[in-house]
């Protein structure tokens, strides 16, 4: 007995200097913030406008019972189309994604195939609603931030719904303005790339409130953190 007692000593010992590992503990989670979303579309107003060259604003353009206004080079003198949306959304909340949804007309001239569009917005607290016979170029209309967002669509082609790519950075401008208030007017314009593409005699249609149909309105849609 005495002889296993000894041969059982260092393992006795072994076990009493034995500690047991600490429980994992993982690290925590923060939830991701909450969400809102809202929406906005053009309707009958002196919120859409496009314009030819510098010359005047053309407001819910009605031409030919074509129902549309135009984004182009028709000429050399660049058409280009702004709309404005009202956002309920108060001043310096992080926006998390914007898109602007619209829709192709009836008409498309030349061959604009994949033309580029850079998407740019006004740096102002509240844009300006559009007047008619305003002569001047859409790019003066407001002040605009240096900031721009480029896209090339897979194709131009008629009667077509068209999603651009995320504006969140051109959304988030006005928002983040100190004197911006919720229910102000955010303006999205769209300028042709004419250093790469709309060679003269390139133009698209795009659907304006007169189509009739409310699911071609241009539209937004904003998602930010509560």
């Amino acid at each position: 007995m005495k002889i296993l007692i000894m041969l059982l000593i260092p393992f006795i010992a072994s076990a009493q200097v034995i500690k047991r590992a600490p429980l994992y503990t993982p690290p925590a989670v923060t939830a991701p913030p909450s969400t809102t979303t809202v929406y906005d579309t053009i309707d009958a107003n002196t919120r859409d406008a496009y314009t030819y060259g510098s010359l005047d604003e053309t407001l819910n353009y009605l031409w030919d019972a074509e129902q549309q206004i135009f984004l182009g080079n028709p000429d050399g003198n660049l058409e280009r189309t702004g709309f404005q949306f009202q956002l309920n959304i108060a001043q310096g909340k992080t926006i998390d994604s914007a898109f602007v949804i619209f829709h192709s007309g009836a008409s498309i001239f030349g061959t604009p195939t994949t033309d580029s569009v850079y998407f740019r917005v006004f740096d102002l607290d509240n844009a300006p609603v559009f007047v008619e016979a305003h002569a001047h170029d859409m790019a003066t209309h407001g002040t605009t931030s240096a900031t721009q967002i480029g896209w090339a669509p897979s194709s131009w082609t008629t009667s077509t719904t068209y999603t651009s790519p995320n504006l969140k950075a051109l959304v988030q401008i006005p928002i983040s303005r100190a004197g911006w208030v919720a229910n102000n007017y955010i303006c999205i314009w769209f300028d042709p790339a004419i250093s790469c593409c709309w060679a003269s005699g390139d133009e698209v249609g795009i659907s304006d409130f007169q189509s009739g149909t409310t699911a071609n309105f241009a539209r937004i849609r904003v998602v930010y953190q509560n």
